[in-house]
């Protein structure tokens, strides 16, 4: 069924433009994260994508990943590494002060021209979900994905049935009273996987209900409507849209119902429109990918209706890439800490470029673009990046290491658009894995990139120390 809110210009499986900025291992990811050519989800299975935090242990059996495939059309699709993604703001989202909150590493114009470091993780996908092999056919249900930034492991309930009430962070909570207890610390605690497919407490890491931290009570936004938009105490999606996720969306804009004590929550159905982060509280889980893609395309194509554009501050309907890329497009998956924690199971680490970063004529829309377009304070701060993880041991220096885990294996990710409409804004974003030689003028470290040739027909793409030679 068509959806209400846009109908998606045809994309490539395959990238719309010759390339020579390949390895053997980009080529592998870019088949992984593949659009499909017989309907959503037909080609590649995808991969799942982290930001480190380098956190020793954490207090959550599960992290947050963002699950990547080229059906997937938000830009910005990976959570910041340097700054918050609520800035550039004026203090205000529109319904409270954001006067509270403060920048980070980028500065009040946050991240959006930034590059982004972290983990891919493609090859070993089927070491993190059972029955991988199966995971696009429609009856595949291991999961547990969130299409939009969810708060899933640290801000989520979990919900005992035999004993009517929440297991949340720092407390239990039954009847709408919540009671503080160390011993309880919320969905993010257990196991990864969907809790229906075991006993009570055997998985359900991240899958829950909005919980705020401040007021101690599920937030969880609900619907007026006969068809509500979570199907059950567990807060996973309603599945009677899955004919046509557009409809939850139409649901969530127009019959948004607040949890009581967050009626100040006016936003949407009549009133003004709601702030990015109102989407965490709104969003229930699913149990595959492709119903994951389908909500998150959604979202985004309809993002004009439901976000109010204030925390960041961003024109959705320019066709200035330095505000579309404004927007948070990652989705949230709560993966198991310790698989995502092995270095063991990553194929590189990912230096993600902002969309389009390059700015190019009209038409290219980020399909040419490369490192070089940072500026300097941001290959600064690459660069700092880069000398995190090297010293926490998570990417080693030079050529000798290309095949190790943890390596000097890195690749670059441009993010580039293709226009689907005449209206301001109207692009559909994609990824794309490559290679480049990189080396700013104040940097300590660089990126090599080994063509391929008789010798070396995979190519190579790594890390290096800017005074190394390589003949």
């Amino acid at each position: 069924m068509k959806s209400q809110f846009a109908v998606a210009a045809l994309m490539c499986a395959k990238p719309c433009f010759a390339q020579s900025d390949w390895t053997s291992v980009t080529n592998d990811l870019n088949a992984m994260i593949s659009s499909g050519s017989n309907g959503v989800y037909s080609g590649g299975s995808g991969v799942m994508v982290r930001a480190q935090d380098f956190e020793d242990g954490g207090n959550s059996a599960v992290v947050a990943s963002t699950f990547w495939s080229n059906d997937i059309y938000a830009p910005s699709q990976f959570y910041p590494t340097a700054g918050v993604p609520w800035f550039p703001n004026n203090d205000w989202d529109g319904f409270g002060t954001t006067d509270w909150m403060q920048p980070g590493l980028a500065g009040a114009d946050g991240p959006w021209t930034y590059a982004a470091l972290g983990i891919v993780v493609g090859s070993g996908m089927n070491g993190l979900y059972p029955d991988f092999d199966n995971i696009q056919k429609d009856d595949w249900g291991w999961g547990v994905f969130y299409s939009s930034d969810s708060n899933a492991a640290d801000k989520r309930c979990y919900w005992w049935e035999d004993n009517q009430g929440y297991d949340c962070p720092g407390g239990w909570m039954s009847g709408g009273q919540y009671s503080p207890n160390e011993d309880w610390h919320g969905a993010g605690n257990y196991p990864m996987g969907n809790p229906v497919t075991g006993e009570p407490g055997e998985k359900g890491g991240g899958a829950g209900c909005h919980f705020d931290s401040s007021k101690k009570g599920v937030d969880q936004e609900e619907s007026y409507e006969s068809e509500n938009l979570v199907a059950s105490d567990q807060c996973e999606c309603n599945y009677n849209f899955r004919e046509d996720w557009s409809q939850w969306v139409w649901n969530f804009i127009n019959s948004g119902k607040q949890k009581p004590g967050f009626e100040d929550r006016t936003w949407l159905h009549g009133g003004d429109k709601a702030p990015q982060w109102a989407i965490d509280t709104v969003m229930c889980w699913v149990n595959n990918p492709r119903d994951l893609i389908k909500i998150q395309n959604e979202l985004f194509w309809s993002k004009t209706f439901w976000n109010n554009a204030l925390v960041p501050n961003s024109d959705y309907t320019s066709w200035d890439p330095s505000e579309l890329r404004k927007y948070w497009g990652w989705n949230e998956i709560p993966a198991s800490r310790e698989f995502m924690d092995d270095d063991q199971n990553w194929d590189a680490i990912i230096i993600k470029l902002p969309a389009a970063v390059c700015n190019n004529a009209a038409g290219d829309w980020g399909k040419t673009d490369t490192p070089d377009c940072l500026g300097d304070t941001e290959a600064l701060q690459l660069d700092a990046d880069l000398d995190e993880y090297v010293s926490k041991g998570k990417l080693l220096v030079g050529a000798d290491h290309i095949g190790d885990r943890p390596g000097s294996y890195v690749v670059f990710v441009r993010e580039y658009g293709d226009q689907w409409g005449d209206a301001g804004g109207e692009i559909n974003w994609q990824r794309e894995f490559f290679c480049a030689n990189y080396q700013h003028w104040s940097s300590q470290y660089r990126v090599v990139h080994i063509e391929s040739d008789t010798d070396n027909p995979t190519g190579a793409c790594y890390l290096d120390y800017a005074s190394t030679i390589v003949a």
